[in-house]
């Protein structure tokens, strides 16, 4: 019974790990093509504040 609870935690683990990586890879795709954009997304709302 223990082993098998183990086997299911790690089954647990490693999904979540993949999950991770799958969601970092995708941030970091995101963030390549929307870096600019959301520069002069702060840029404006820096400028509203202070203006």
């Amino acid at each position: 019974m223990a082993n098998n609870s183990i086997i299911m935690f790690m089954n647990e683990l490693i999904r979540e790990i993949l999950e991770q990586k799958i969601l970092k890879q995708v941030l970091r795709i995101i963030n390549i093509q929307t870096d600019k954009q959301i520069v002069l997304i702060l840029e404006v709302f820096i400028i509203r504040q202070f203006f």
